[in-house]
């Protein structure tokens, strides 16, 4: 029993068969070698330290790791045979038992059955019951959490979108743009004169002097000191050529970039929010997110608005309790990707990133049609309970959704 004490104080799922192995055989070696005055005392110890030892490990306040699965089996098999033995000689020798002796062995039978068939019962409805407070609890908190990063997101979108309307990026931008001369072709090859200029002299191009030190840069740095989360900041005209910036960007023509074609979609405009990428000129992961900015009057595009916005906010949101347990995570999806963050702690490379989505597509598909559904099953070998909530902002702003 000492043996079985031990390893229920430090191990989980091994109190029950343990405690029903040792107390048959040691029943059974009770029966047989000791003096018949104090048989019937022995075995009534020993049924009384295995209930002790069953209902220790049942209401054990601490946590213990699981037992490994193979040393889980081994147990029972080995329980099982000697509960079997023990049955066994019992029924054999049944009848050679005093009246007494055979009283006193019913009725421990009767309150070992009582007692294994009640903490059967009180494992599978505080499980059952634990599960369903659980399942809640990641339901609540993702839904939660979701909704947090919604506004979040919402709101920098928003205050994008306001900073468009500034009367000095509008007349800047707009005197950019009717400072060209002939066609959009002849414009464009001398777009692309001047980003040779900017790449090949950085030091000596007049073009990055101008776009650098004007009025609308003023306005982006004040704006960026007001909003510190916003790292870097750029303004284009309509032909994607830079019109001010926050810093010195590796291109003077970003019309080719995916964000800028996105959010000038064709001179109809439209909000643009990118995958997060590690930023190594500010050492954080970044969202980049474009806007157009419109005429006052036409609403036509007159150019694009291009910031890489800080995620340490967004990531900050993504903490969770301890009350969910230390196995614990929370990832936000970008696609088939995830950006992994887990127990509050830096991956390996001390920066958050994307890394591919650790489910299967089956899992992945039935988790986006049933949100905030929860579902059971095995992520890398380990059972798991998840769930998935959306981020919406109700069609507000639908680049967020």
């Amino acid at each position: 029993f000492s043996l079985s004490l031990a390893l229920v104080t430090q191990l989980a799922q091994v109190g029950l068969p343990l405690t029903l192995g040792f107390t048959a055989i040691l029943i059974l070696i009770a029966s047989q070698v000791l003096p018949s005055q104090y048989v019937t005392r022995s075995i009534i110890a020993i049924a009384v330290v295995g209930i002790l030892i069953l209902l220790l490990d049942l209401f054990w306040s601490q946590s213990r790791p699981d037992i490994v699965p193979f040393a889980l089996y081994v147990i029972y098999i080995a329980s099982l045979a000697m509960v079997g033995i023990a049955i066994i000689v019992t029924v054999r020798q049944f009848p050679t038992y005093s009246l007494r002796t055979k009283l006193i062995a019913i009725a421990i039978a009767l309150v070992v059955i009582t007692v294994l068939l009640t903490t059967v019962a009180v494992n599978a409805i505080t499980r059952r019951e634990l599960t369903k407070q659980l399942n809640q609890e990641f339901k609540t908190v993702s839904q939660s959490q979701a909704a947090a990063v919604s506004k979040l997101l919402g709101q920098q979108v928003s205050v994008l979108q306001a900073l468009s309307l500034d009367s000095t990026l509008r007349n800047l931008v707009h005197s950019q743009d009717i400072s060209y001369s002939g066609s959009d072709e002849e414009i464009l090859n001398e777009i692309l004169n001047l980003d040779t200029q900017w790449v090949t002299s950085p030091n000596d191009a007049a073009v990055i002097s101008r776009s650098m030190n004007n009025a609308a840069t003023s306005t982006l740095l004040t704006f960026q000191y007001a909003f510190p989360e916003h790292v870097e900041m750029l303004m284009t005209d309509q032909y994607g050529a830079v019109a001010g910036s926050t810093y010195q960007s590796p291109r003077y023509y970003q019309g080719d970039e995916e964000w800028w074609q996105a959010a000038y979609n064709d001179g109809q405009g439209g909000v643009y929010i990118g995958k997060p990428e590690f930023d190594p000129a500010v050492g954080e992961v970044t969202l980049p997110i474009a806007v157009p900015i419109y005429t006052a009057d036409t609403n036509s595009v007159l150019g694009i608005l291009h910031t890489s916005y800080s995620l340490e906010q967004l990531l900050a949101l993504l903490e969770i309790t301890d009350e969910l347990g230390e196995g614990s995570e929370v990832d936000l999806l970008f696609g088939d990707q995830a950006l992994h963050y887990e127990d509050g702690h830096h991956d390996e490379d001390g920066q958050y990133h994307l890394q591919p989505v650790d489910m299967g597509p089956a899992v992945l598909a039935y988790l986006r049609q049933n949100p905030g559904k929860n579902l059971m099953t095995d992520v890398d070998g380990v059972s798991s309970v998840i769930t998935m909530a959306p981020i919406t902002t109700d069609s507000y702003v639908p680049a967020v959704d």
